[in-house]
């Protein structure tokens, strides 16, 4: 006769996996690709700036989403998610155009939007039921981008790009009030994120307005706003579940300083002149230490979490 124990199976909250898997990736990613572009790496995925840019949103912040949205899973299909997108991220630095690369793209995209979309539809909230076109876009914007490498040679296609970071921060930013995170100095952290949002919209209707290239200001975005504010979410989301304080993590604020200091560089470094270089270099190693930074604490954060049963 099968007992309770019998047919109990342990759960892992997916964040646990999901989200130092993110901070890693976009430690690693940025060094490799300013290797790539300037000193001639041999590295497929990220030999272009359209196929970089494509590999931190939808190699990273997809892994966020899923860390983020996915909740506790059984240890089977944590693994069988993290799987394919491990496989996509090293097998594409040497491989992008191989068939099981694209493939283990495809279905880790596929998969995360078979588990989360029909959730969000069926949410009673208003506010939660408008992220299932949100990430239903993403999802598709990350398979259709595999035709793209097919086609393009790795080039992503700029408009796809650029939908892909409006929608991934617009969506909130008339809900923020800033006025009420003066005395919580882990709220100031996200509220310089969502600062960074406004930088970056005053300097997209800038240059568009001058008829300019749009893609060096996404950085505003990429660098200072998706960095800032995932960093953020992403530790708090592990103290909260680790029944811990956020206001008391002394490395929220540092960490946003971190990512404005990068994005900062980041911006100024090529109408710098001869200096553009080492301001590319010093923005990114700003960029990984942050990120560095917060992969340490989420691991730190995630042992205090005990794994769960679900029956």
């Amino acid at each position: 006769m099968s007992t309770k124990a019998d047919i109990s199976r342990p759960t892992l909250p997916a964040w646990r996996l999901f989200f130092p898997l993110a901070a890693l990736h976009a430690a690693i990613t940025v060094p490799l690709t300013l290797a790539v572009f300037y000193h001639g790496l041999p590295l497929g995925l990220i030999a272009s700036p359209a196929a970089h840019g494509r590999e931190l949103l939808f190699g990273f912040a997809l892994a966020v989403i899923a860390g983020y949205l996915l909740g506790p899973l059984s240890r089977r299909w944590l693994l069988g998610l993290a799987a394919p997108w491990l496989v996509a991220r090293i097998g594409g630095l040497v491989g992008p155009e191989a068939l099981p690369v694209l493939l283990a793209d495809a279905l880790f995209a596929a998969l995360l939007a078979w588990r989360l979309v029909p959730r969000f539809q069926a949410a009673k909230k208003w506010r939660n039921r408008m992220l299932s076109p949100l990430l239903g876009l993403l999802c598709l914007l990350a398979i259709a981008s595999l035709a793209g490498r097919l086609v393009q040679h790795g080039m992503l296609a700029p408009a796809l790009m650029r939908h892909a970071v409006l929608w991934l921060v617009l969506w909130r930013l008339w809900r923020w009030r800033p006025w009420a995170c003066r005395q919580r100095p882990d709220l100031l952290g996200l509220m310089l994120g969502y600062a960074w949002l406004g930088v970056g919209l005053l300097l997209a209707a800038r240059v568009l307005w001058l008829g300019q290239p749009l893609g060096g200001v996404l950085h505003a975005f990429t660098v200072g706003a998706l960095g800032t504010l995932a960093s953020g979410i992403m530790l708090r989301q592990a103290i909260l579940r680790a029944k811990g304080r956020p206001e008391r993590e002394s490395l929220l604020l540092p960490l946003a300083l971190l990512f404005t200091v990068a994005a900062v560089l980041r911006l100024v470094a090529f109408p710098a002149g001869a200096a553009w270089l080492p301001l590319l270099w010093a923005s990114a190693l700003a960029w990984s230490l942050a990120w560095l930074l917060t992969a340490w604490r989420l691991l730190g954060w995630s042992r205090r979490v005990p794994s769960r049963t679900r029956i």
